[in-house]
C-alpha cells in the first residue's frame, strides 16, 4: 500500500452533494485559472496576497500583468494584526487562504477592498460560512479525486465572469492525466505497471498547467463532480483526521498543526510541523522509504517574508482523505508512531 502523491482513479459513492453545494458556481480547468477569470472581469488596481503561498499558482497572473502584492501572513499568525499593516487602497482586492481547514475570520472589517477567500483546503467550509468575502475560489483536483478543476462563486451573489469554453488541446492534456490515474490504480491492484510511467505522465502535465488559458474544467472530470458525493467524501476524511490524531503520539519538537472540526470544518490533512528543516527533512526521507508519500506547502521562494519561508521549510503535509479505508489509515499510523518515534 502507499499513501499520498496523486489520486488514482477511484470507485467512489455516487450522489448530488457537489451539485447541491456548487450549482451556482463556475466550473474552470483550475483553481488558478479561477482567479485568472475574477482578476480580469473585475480589474482591480492590486491583489494583494499572502506571503505563504503557492508560488506556481501565481505565475499566469504574473504573466498577464496582473498587479500582485503580498502582505507578511502564514498560519501562526493572528488576520486581525496582519491586516492593520496592509496598505489598501481603494480599488484593491486582497485575497486570503484557510489554510488546512484552520478557519477564517467571520467578518474581515475592510472597507473599499474586496475579499477573495481561497477554500482550496476545505471546501465545504467554503459554502457553508456566512457570506464574509465578495469571492470564493478553490482548486478542485487537491483535495478531490479528479485530473483538474477550480472553482468560483459569489457568496454575496455577485455576478460571476462569463463561463468559459472548452479548449481541446487543454483537454487531451488532461486526458493524459486520467490515463495516468487509471494506470496508478492498476498499479496499486499489483497489475504489471512502469510506475515511472504513470509518474513521467503525472509530471509532464503538472508542468503544462502554467501555459493553459482559462477554459473549462475537463468533461471527465465534470462527469464525475456531477454524480460524486462530496459530504460521504469529506465525512472520511474527518474520520481518518481523528483516527490518525488519537493514535499518533508526536515526539518533542513536533507539532500537529490542529482544527477541533467543532465548526463542522475539515483539516486538510495530517499536517505536521517540526522544530527545525533538518529534523523534518530527515522525517520525509524515512516516510518515503515507507512509501508514504508527504507534501511541503509550500517552498516559499518569491518574496522577502522570512517567517512564511521557515514556515514552508518545517511543515509537512500527510494525506488522510477519503481514498483510505480505517484499516489502512490504522496502518498508516503504525508507521508513523514507528517512524517518528524511532521504533
Amino acid at each position: 500500500m502507499e499513501f499520498g502523491s496523486d489520486f488514482h482513479l477511484l470507485d467512489y459513492t455516487k450522489g448530488d452533494s457537489f451539485q447541491k453545494y456548487f450549482a451556482d458556481a463556475n466550473l474552470y480547468g483550475s483553481g488558478r485559472q479561477a482567479l485568472m477569470a475574477l482578476a480580469i472581469a473585475r480589474n482591480w488596481k492590486k491583489i494583494w496576497v499572502p506571503s505563504y503561498f503557492c508560488g506556481e499558482s501565481l505565475n499566469n497572473l504574473k504573466k498577464n500583468g496582473i498587479n500582485l502584492k503580498f502582505y507578511n501572513y502564514h498560519p501562526l499568525q493572528s488576520f486581525t494584526d496582519t491586516f492593520k499593516n496592509i496598505p489598501l487602497e481603494e480599488g484593491d482586492a486582497i485575497l486570503v487562504v484557510n489554510y488546512f481547514g484552520l478557519g477564517l475570520p467571520s467578518n474581515y472589517n475592510l472597507d473599499g477592498v474586496e475579499i477573495i477567500e481561497d477554500h482550496t483546503h476545505d471546501l465545504i467550509a467554503g459554502v457553508t460560512r456566512p457570506p464574509s468575502a465578495e469571492w470564493c475560489i478553490a482548486s478542485l483536483r487537491k483535495t478531490l479525486p479528479i485530473a483538474d478543476g477550480g472553482v468560483l462563486w459569489s457568496p454575496k451573489n455577485l455576478p460571476l465572469p462569463l463561463e468559459s469554453l472548452f479548449n481541446e488541446n487543454t483537454e487531451n492534456i488532461i486526458d493524459r492525466r486520467y490515463k495516468a490515474m487509471r494506470m496508478k490504480r492498476d498499479y496499486l491492484l499489483g497489475e504489471d505497471i512502469d510506475k515511472s510511467e504513470y509518474l513521467r505522465e503525472f509530471n509532464e502535465t503538472e508542468e503544462l498547467f502554467d501555459s493553459f488559458p482559462i477554459s473549462a474544467i475537463n468533461r471527465e472530470s465534470e462527469k464525475i463532480l456531477n454524480q460524486f458525493d462530496i459530504d460521504e467524501w469529506y465525512d472520511k476524511k474527518r474520520r481518518n483526521y481523528e483516527i490518525l490524531k488519537n493514535e499518533i503520539i508526536l515526539p518533542k519538537g513536533v507539532k500537529l498543526l490542529y482544527n477541533s472540526l467543532e465548526n463542522k470544518g475539515t483539516i486538510f490533512s495530517f499536517c505536521l510541523l517540526f522544530d527545525s528543516k533538518e529534523k523534518r527533512d530527515s522525517v520525509r526521507e524515512l516516510l518515503i522509504k515507507n512509501s508514504i508519500y508527504p507534501a511541503i506547502l509550500w517552498t516559499i521562494r518569491d518574496n522577502n517574508d522570512l517567517e512564511a519561508k521557515d514556515f514552508g521549510d518545517r511543515m509537512l503535509s500527510i494525506h488522510c482523505d477519503g481514498r483510505y479505508t480505517v484499516v489502512q489509515i490504522k496502518t498508516l499510523s503504525e508507521k508513523l508512531n514507528r517512524i517518528l518515534n524511532n521504533d
